[in-house]
């Protein structure tokens, strides 16, 4: 029954209301001795419990017996209900004996099955195929509940039916030896159903494996689909494929109604030639087609109720068109489309006579009950008469293909005979006239070659001149290159002076609680230099940026750091304002600066210079063209220097320069030159800048000085990147 509702939408004849008459107490049926089977449909009283809250206690007490209503159809329908159904019937034997109640609609989600005697003693069985299949009483397709009475007593029995799906009540009490000669006709049928399935599977797999033609492929596609929707349908599948999986089992349906309807468009696609022969009914196919491929995964997500309702309607749509494809492709003298429309007239036969059987419109006998089956059967085995057919009249088609081609290729191989012949012709008179030009063309290459002979003797004697000029320059590099490496040298040995100006780590680590030092010259030499000094209660530190990169900047980087040591160590001049317009004044005199004359160098330095008092635990810095950054209390501060550079033709200060304060209590200090903030690079190749640097020292001042020098090298290697280093860099971090 559900198979036709699925296939073809007749879900709305499901739900077709049924005539209640009031039930009579005590309605009961008697089994005779021999008897084999009895249908129970007619027998039942049905109660709907639709507040869903009814228990078995309540429905079989006395005020609901009258609640009850009978039923006057063989096989109750009652469509698809939210809520559980209760149904009863009583009956008693004249014999004791064991007797078997068949519940053959075996994919109803929820049963439970009560069996009182007059002395309400109570039987009790739970199954459904929302449970593995193993909880069943007795392991079969349908759901079997084996009892045994006694003779002369009166039995009631109650059923609670609840499912997502049609809500169906096929009852019928056996004996069991007559349900098991049944159950082998039962079985033998389904067997030569799979085994036509089975069959025709291997068949068109072997078609396309000779063949290659995916048609074939689709057509494997469907036919399995339709076998693993029928077994679903007749709980074969859920016995001997998947037991253990309620969950899968409860989705297979939809599933491979989704699968069969994804197939069969692209087969009949394929197989009915629509793209050729019906363009319009083609691009619906494949849009319906596209739109199936959801119902297999919505069976996934949806609640079994509302995906089958999807693929009802895409069903029926597909069969529609398949359908009219197949109307259209015959009425375009396409042979093969007859065996399709059979195939689908023998499909749609067998679902309306079982629809008609479930509805006991039409009796119940052996053809009826495997109408379904028997239809899908001869629906696959006329669509493999019918790729056959389609194979004779491709087979057809290319002995006619076969025959023109000879026929053009004939008709071609004279007309390339009468080709060649006026070709030849033409050719001789070609050939005489390209001789006469070629002998023409030998005169005049033979004069060519005369002079491309003067041309080779004049060349080999440009080439020795080449040579020679060759070799003065090879060796005029090899000099280059001995000059290149006593310079490089010399550089290198200056190097080792320039870094012994700096002041060295244990000097440094004497006066200061923790420092780091990143210094990166641009060349071997470097521009710019720190130096620290101690004298009495000061520590004296600078750093400073001098004019150039290379040795001019290393030059200077000497002539600064030796006028340091000179005003504080032998001046003895404390105030670092007045330390720097001294340093100014001896670098002016010692490079003979004067702003007056254009001759004279305008070298010079930026500087920055920190006097530190460990007792007054205070920090005093002057800067010249520099700034100082601070971070206290997760704050960072930055103090400028004057505008003025020490040296480049400027004798003395228009006034000092500005000396400021700071506590060096919980405070760190970082000085640094402008080839860190000058750098350029990054995504966009700018410089680095000087507010992305206090971020950066705002974001890594509570690490260890270590990994803080770590991070800035880190940081400025990354923003450089490929581009060149622009300017010596030096940064340093300390706190007193």
């Amino acid at each position: 029954m559900h198979t036709i509702m699925i296939v073809l939408g007749l879900s709305f004849l499901a739900n077709i209301s049924l005539a209640y008459l009031p039930a009579p107490a005590y309605r009961s049926f008697v089994i005779l001795p021999d008897t084999s089977q009895i249908q129970i449909g007619k027998w039942l009283d049905i109660l709907a419990d639709t507040s869903a809250a009814l228990s078995f206690e309540e429905v079989s007490s006395a005020p609901f017996s009258n609640r009850f209503t009978l039923n006057v159809k063989e096989n109750p329908n009652f469509g698809y209900r939210p809520y559980p159904y209760w149904v009863r019937f009583s009956f008693r034997s004249n014999e004791e004996k064991t007797m078997w109640l068949e519940f053959s609609y075996p994919i109803t989600d929820h049963i439970e099955v009560y069996i009182t005697d007059e002395r309400e003693n109570t039987t009790r069985f739970t199954a459904g195929d929302c449970l593995p299949f193993h909880y069943r009483p007795i392991e079969h397709q349908n759901f079997i509940f084996p009892f045994h009475i006694k003779a002369n007593q009166l039995y009631t029995c109650y059923l609670k039916i609840q499912t997502e799906g049609t809500v169906v009540v096929p009852l019928t009490l056996w004996k069991p030896s007559a349900f098991l000669q049944n159950a082998i006709y039962y079985q033998m049928g389904q067997g030569i159903y799979v085994g036509i399935i089975v069959a025709m599977i291997f068949y068109n797999l072997f078609l396309f494996f000779s063949l290659r033609d995916i048609t074939y492929l689709y057509y494997i596609g469907c036919i399995i689909s339709i076998g693993m929707f029928t077994m679903s349908i007749t709980g074969q599948s859920y016995q001997f494929l998947w037991p253990n999986s309620p969950n899968w089992n409860n989705r297979t349906i939809p599933f491979f109604v989704g699968t069969m309807g994804i197939f069969l468009g692209l087969f009949s696609r394929k197989f009915l030639n629509l793209s050729a022969l019906a363009s319009r009914t083609d691009k619906v196919m494949i849009v319906h087609t596209a739109l199936f491929c959801f119902v297999p995964v919505l069976s996934f997500f949806l609640p079994y109720r509302v995906v089958i309702y999807f693929a009802i309607f895409f069903g029926l749509g597909s069969i529609i068109l398949c359908i009219v494809a197949g109307i259209q492709s015959w009425m375009r003298k396409y042979i093969p489309a007859r065996f399709f429309l059979l195939a689908w007239t023998a499909f749609l036969v067998g679902m309306f006579i079982q629809a008609f059987r479930s509805l006991g419109i039409f009796p119940s006998n052996t053809f009826t009950l495997y109408a379904s089956q028997i239809g899908s059967a001869l629906e696959v085995v006329l669509l493999s008469l019918a790729i056959a057919d389609r194979i004779n009249v491709l087979k057809s088609e290319l002995a006619q293909k076969e025959l023109e081609k000879e026929r053009i290729l004939r008709e071609q191989e004279q007309e390339k005979q009468k080709l060649i012949l006026l070709k030849n012709q033409e050719l001789e008179i070609l050939v005489a006239e390209r001789t006469k030009e070629l002998l023409q063309r030998h005169d005049e290459i033979k004069q060519i070659n005369e002079e491309l002979q003067i041309q080779k003797e004049e060349l080999e004697a440009s080439r020795e001149f080449v040579r020679q000029q060759n070799e003065k320059l090879t060796k005029a590099l090899h000099q280059v290159a001995q000059y290149n490496q006593k310079i490089t040298d010399s550089i290198r040995y200056a190097k080792r002076i320039q870094e012994a100006i700096l002041p060295e780590e244990t000097f440094l680590r004497q006066h200061l609680a923790d420092y780091f030092v990143m210094y990166r010259p641009r060349d071997i030499v470097s521009g710019d230099f720190y130096w620290a000094t101690q004298k009495g209660n000061y520590f004296y530190l600078a750093l400073a940026d001098c004019t150039g990169h290379g040795v001019p900047g290393a030059f200077m980087s000497v002539v600064g750091a030796t006028f340091l040591n000179q005003v504080i160590v032998f001046e003895n001049e404390t105030s670092p304002n007045k330390i720097l317009e001294l340093v100014n004044q001896h670098i002016m005199l010692f490079l003979h600066q004067d702003k007056n004359k254009k001759e004279s160098t305008r070298d010079g330095m930026d500087i920055t210079l920190v006097r530190i008092d460990s007792q007054k635990q205070e920090l005093v810095f002057t800067g010249a063209r520099t700034s100082l950054f601070y971070v206290r209390n997760g704050e960072i501060f930055e103090v400028k220097g004057d505008n003025t550079a020490i040296g480049g033709g400027q004798y003395s200060f228009t006034k000092l320069l500005q000396e400021h304060v700071i506590e060096t209590e919980n405070t760190l200090f970082y000085i640094f030159s402008d080839g860190y903030i000058d750098q350029f690079g990054g995504e966009h190749d700018k410089k680095y800048s000087k507010k992305r640097l206090k971020e950066r020292i705002l974001e890594w001042h509570h690490l260890h000085f270590e990994e803080q020098r770590k991070n800035f090298i880190k940081e400025f290697v990354e923003w450089q990147g490929n581009t060149d280093q622009v300017d010596d860099v030096t940064l340093i971090g300390f706190k007193c």
